[in-house]
């Protein structure tokens, strides 16, 4: 077996830039974990807590999985309360994820440090290109063969059907549970469709609708 003969005056003089290379490397490396293991960790918590996932969209999550938000989504026959928790985190590790609440008609971001928001003095649900959480309380306002309607209200008035509304439109063959008949609490993952001017409504895609 050959023996690699270094040369002691080569080795005295390159040493040193070796050993400031492997400690470079390895504060990347470190670095690198202190900045994202962090981050995933949070997302992960932070929608620990799901006790009911009254819809879901498989197709929409299907479609995310095809546009590289990450592993975890490929299982599409996995609980729903699971993916729809796994689609959260990797869309807030993403920095994609805006919070709405609807009673309070208030927006933010659960990570301090987003950008998502930064520079708009005024926020306009229809004009964000980004994936909303919207908390509000939503009520049955119409049904057809295969499909329900749900509204909630912004704001907290005394007559709901009166107020500006957020509508969505689910198909019955994505709804895991019943939903309640009387106006109830959850969260709706969504993205903005479109504003109907004249019937002062939201109208949103949803993905998932769940407590």
């Amino acid at each position: 077996m050959p023996v690699i003969d270094m040369d002691p005056l080569w080795w005295s003089v390159w040493w040193p830039w070796a050993l400031v290379w492997t400690l470079t490397v390895a504060c990347l490396i470190g670095l690198a974990v202190v900045v994202w293991w962090p981050g995933v960790g949070r997302s992960a918590r932070r929608y620990r807590v799901l006790r009911v996932g009254y819809h879901l969209d498989r197709a929409a999550v299907a479609d995310l999985h095809r546009s590289g938000y990450g592993p975890g989504l490929d299982d599409l026959d996995a609980d729903p309360a699971d993916l729809i928790r796994t689609v959260l985190a990797l869309l807030d590790a993403a920095d994609d994820l805006v919070q709405v609440d609807l009673g309070t008609s208030t927006v933010g971001t659960a990570r301090p440090e987003s950008g998502l928001l930064a520079g708009q003095p005024q926020w306009r649900l229809r004009d964000l290109d980004t994936f909303l959480v919207l908390r509000g309380t939503f009520r049955e306002v119409a049904n057809a063969v295969g499909t329900v309607t749900l509204a909630a209200p912004y704001g907290d008035p005394a007559d709901p059907a009166m107020a500006a509304q957020v509508q969505l439109t689910c198909r019955v063959d994505d709804l895991h549970t019943d939903l309640p008949a009387e106006p109830f609490p959850a969260y709706c993952l969504a993205k903005a469709h479109g504003w109907n001017r004249r019937d002062r409504r939201l109208v949103v895609d949803p993905i998932a609708l769940f407590r």
